[in-house]
């Protein structure tokens, strides 16, 4: 059931309006001004990637290296899902700053 109510909301797209105050305030752009995210989606990509990290710090389940990056993936997949269909959307510190000091690169892969 949930997973239905996520694909359902997945397929609405943001407003005019809300596209415009995203590219406002929350898209982030290159060192030379051109915006590397031009969706909601590309934000909710980068705020879920970053977010998710925080199990290779605090989980003690994971030993190895590849059990960590396989449980990132999980949680950054879940926490996508849940951040693009807007059920869920974090403080706006956490929309602005998710990411700050990581490569652009990375978190848009």
């Amino acid at each position: 059931m949930l997973s239905e109510i996520i694909e359902k909301f997945s397929q609405l797209q943001p407003s005019d309006n809300a596209n415009n105050i995203l590219r406002e305030r929350y898209f982030w752009k290159d060192q030379d001004g051109k915006y590397v995210e031009k969706s909601w989606s590309d934000v909710a990509r980068r705020v879920a990637r970053v977010v998710a990290t925080a199990e290779l710090f605090n989980s003690r389940e994971l030993e190895d290296d590849g059990s960590k990056l396989e449980k990132v993936k999980l949680w950054e997949g879940e926490f996508y899902s849940i951040l693009n269909a807007r059920l869920f959307i974090p403080n706006s510190p956490t929309l602005f700053n998710g990411g700050v000091g990581v490569a652009i690169d990375l978190l848009h892969k």
